[in-house]
């Protein structure tokens, strides 16, 4: 029974004399919690201002805004066909630009089957120059286009070859630095 009474002694000694660094502890505890705690409420309140609040309303109307018609160039693949699918999901009419014909077809008969809006294509390669943008004019011109997309992009292959060497050179002087 003595070795339980010194050892409740001995801990109410070492209590006693680090009381202040358990306040500390404790102090830093409840602000480390306190500031979780803020960043959960404001990420949850994000959450449902940005993911929930927006399904409560309604849609913007596109077509009221901004017209019947909206072009998305580069419109086959990527980024460009993700566009003009959630266009036409809106229940605007596209007109899809790119270079490749088949592409094109298949596109645009699929948006038009799957959403049931009207789909006009144009052919164009940017890489021609500026002889590409008359027909784009004429093909565009009883159209009444409010949105356009130009997801079709174009680098001259003396600039690609540029930026290669630029490219290469940084990196060397990379390796040359790590080596030495």
């Amino acid at each position: 029974m003595a070795a339980v009474d010194s050892f409740y002694l001995l801990y109410r000694e070492i209590a006693r004399s680090c009381n202040c660094y358990m306040e500390a502890l404790a102090l830093v505890g409840a602000w480390y919690t306190a500031r979780k705690s803020i960043t959960v409420i404001c990420d949850f309140y994000s959450l449902i201002r940005l993911h929930f609040i927006p399904r409560l309303g309604s849609r913007a109307d596109l077509i009221k805004q901004y017209g019947r018609w909206a072009v998305v160039s580069g419109a086959t693949d990527g980024i460009g066909k993700a566009y003009a699918e959630e266009l036409a999901s809106r229940g605007l009419n596209i007109i899809l630009i790119s270079r490749n014909e088949e592409k094109l077809q298949v596109v645009a008969k699929d948006i038009a089957d799957t959403y049931k809006v009207e789909t006009d294509i144009i052919v164009a390669d940017f890489s021609s120059g500026r002889e590409i943008y008359l027909p784009i004019r004429e093909a565009l011109k009883d159209k009444d286009v409010g949105i356009l997309f130009l997801f079709a992009q174009y680098m001259p292959e003396w600039l690609w070859v540029w930026g290669a060497n630029i490219l290469n050179r940084s990196l060397r002087k990379e390796a040359l630095s790590c080596t030495a």
